[in-house]
């Protein structure tokens, strides 16, 4: 059964705890890419969202530091053990190397360790596999072509935040859940180039 126009729904873009509308209010389609059809609209960011997301996450960070780790685990989603963790981010070429500076700048900023310590951002991972398991994804990306900005490392269960640009298609890593503080960054020219 395809999609309809009339059974897609259209999503925002999110920052500074608030649902926005996009400054150019486009949109553009995103397609199931097992069957081809349309199944959302999503807001076609740019430039002026980069800037808001930006002064939002650094507006939060101050109220970041003061957080207890047993909420910062919450929300932080578990150093990216689970579903709802960001694992891709696709920005438009105008503003990618930017973002991109800006960003791996302040995941290197962001403490790991023991999730006792007050000042922790990213702590263990459940287990030993799920360390393997991001150092093999890492690994196998960079073998395919995949550069490593920051990160790639890890000390007994904790992976390091890691940053990668550059990653193919055909990598597990583009393709597959990972559950670890890792993401990946993509570079499109314009809303039809989205993966």
């Amino acid at each position: 059964m395809s999609s309809t126009v009339t059974d897609v729904k259209a999503y925002q873009w999110y920052a500074g705890g608030q649902w926005r509308d996009v400054a150019n209010g486009q949109l553009f389609d995103d397609f199931e890419p097992y069957t081809g059809n349309l199944y959302a609209r999503v807001a076609d960011c740019g430039a002026e969202e980069a800037r808001l997301a930006i002064a939002a996450a650094h507006e939060a960070f101050g109220a970041w530091a003061e957080t207890p780790p047993v909420e910062k685990a919450r929300l932080f989603f578990h150093q990216g053990q689970i579903c709802l963790n960001t694992r891709k981010i696709i920005i438009q070429r105008a503003i990618y190397d930017e973002f991109l500076d800006k960003f791996v700048a302040r995941v290197k900023t962001l403490p790991s360790g023991d999730p006792l310590d007050p000042h922790t951002i990213i702590g263990p991972l459940v287990t030993q596999a799920a360390v393997d398991l991001m150092h093999k994804r890492v690994q196998e990306a960079v073998a395919l072509g995949a550069t490593v900005h920051t990160g790639g490392t890890s000390e007994g269960l904790v992976s390091q935040p890691t940053v990668l640009t550059d990653v193919p298609y055909t990598a597990e890593a583009a393709n597959e859940e990972t559950f670890g503080p890792l993401v990946l960054v993509d570079v499109v020219d314009t809303a039809e180039q989205f993966p």
